[in-house]
């Protein structure tokens, strides 16, 4: 079920009935400081993770990665601030199994097994981690992971062997977020208007090709979208000033836009 927090509650939502249960997170000792949580993700164990941010420290990750077990209410944590979690937040396999996020290392999650894998972000992003890990995603079946740098996207299996590097034109922020399709064939790279570019990359996550760039120009008066979700028909949404807006990424600019 979905979660969500505010303040010091997390709330659950039943799908069946939308009932809204709050429960209070307690102190977890980890820090100094109260802790914000960002992005939780319900897996298929009823466990729940959520990376936590120390309040008063602005930093482009967060500083510790906290489990919750919605079954018996209990909270543990499962990395320190000595292995921050990069800022694109926690991306989650469609059959909410696999978890998967990370900075100076990436750690993968396992429901089945409630446990941990890691691996230091040199091997997941070669050239020796040049540019740093920007964003990542976990197909639908969690057998395929890509890793975004700035200038590259890094394709590795479950077990952290690299499959394929694909260079991107132009830099990646961290501002931007990468997600697989429903089926898993294609990965898009969503740069966001505050990286300077407005547009979405298309890869095929098969043959590992760059497809082409999509251009999401918009007004100046709607400048903020954020990107939300990829149907099965290649159809990417967002979300911007006053609605909801789509994009067919089966049309794509023959040119993409330089890198700022």
């Amino acid at each position: 079920f979905p979660t969500r927090r505010s303040s010091d509650l997390i709330y659950t939502v039943d799908e069946d009935t939308h009932a809204v249960t709050r429960y209070p997170v307690p102190d977890l000792g980890v820090s100094t400081y109260a802790l914000f949580y960002r992005n939780p993700v319900a897996m298929a164990n009823g466990k729940v993770i959520l990376t936590g941010e120390e309040q008063g420290i602005y930093s482009s990750a967060s500083q510790y990665l906290i489990e919750w077990d919605s079954a018996s209410h209990t909270f543990s944590q499962l990395t320190s601030s000595g292995n921050p979690i990069a800022a694109g937040g926690l991306a989650r396999s469609a059959n909410h199994k696999w978890a998967v996020f990370g900075s100076t290392l990436l750690f993968l999650y396992s429901s089945d097994s409630d446990s941990l894998t890691s691996v230091s972000a040199v091997t997941v992003d070669p050239p020796a981690d040049t540019f740093g890990i920007r964003s990542y995603a976990i197909n639908p079946n969690g057998s395929k992971i890509a890793v975004v740098s700035a200038q590259q996207v890094t394709f590795v299996d479950g077990s952290f062997n690299v499959l394929s590097s694909v260079p991107i034109p132009g830099s990646f922020q961290e501002v931007g977020r990468a997600e697989f399709s429903p089926d898993g064939n294609r990965l898009f790279l969503y740069y966001g208007n505050d990286s300077g570019i407005a547009g979405v990359e298309a890869i095929d996550a098969n043959g590992f090709t760059n497809l082409g760039f999509y251009s999401l120009a918009v007004p100046i008066q709607s400048p903020d979208q954020s990107f939300l979700d990829v149907d099965t028909s290649g159809r990417i949404y967002l979300s911007s000033d006053g609605g909801i807006r789509y994009a067919d990424t089966m049309f794509y600019a023959a040119t993409r836009p330089p890198a700022p």
